[in-house]
């Protein structure tokens, strides 16, 4: 079944022109909520695990925190420690990450996916900047022949 049409910004519209996924890197056909639930386009420093992993962002005051906006430990010059002084992270580079409504941070972009602390994609983000929860992992392919 056809449920729409890849524009020239590279997402999925349906006969209204109204955003109803992306085609991802590999062809496949992502299937969006039908509401935007945050935005992306803020900056924070990342705190990466002992695998290198990102784990989490740096909020103000040298807090570090996990995308469930829970604490993890505070900066210490490279480190991330928590309060009884054990090694928790490093700090990374700067990252995107996106909020929502709330003003909650959510997840850290990679491309247009958003992460979460396991680097699980949880949702992508729209060229216009809006974050879109996944509805479904793979609706379908992009039919090239088309």
């Amino acid at each position: 079944k056809v449920i729409g049409f890849v524009n020239d910004k590279g997402e999925v519209v349906d006969e209204n022109n109204t955003l109803v996924g992306l085609v991802d890197d590999y062809g496949n056909v992502i299937k969006l909520s039908e509401k935007a639930i945050g935005w992306s386009c803020v900056k924070r420093i990342s705190v990466l695990s002992n695998e290198n992993k990102i784990i989490g962002y740096i909020e103000d005051k040298d807090i570090a925190k996990d995308f469930n906006n829970r604490v993890i430990g505070t900066q210490k010059s490279n480190d991330i420690v928590n309060t009884k002084g054990v090694l928790k992270g490093k700090v990374g580079t700067i990252i995107n990450v996106a909020m929502d409504g709330n003003k909650n941070i959510v997840g850290y972009l990679s491309g247009n996916y958003l992460k979460n602390n396991n680097s699980k994609i949880i949702g992508v983000v729209s060229t216009k900047g809006k974050l879109y929860k996944l509805k479904e992992i793979s609706v379908g392919y992009l039919d090239k022949d088309k």
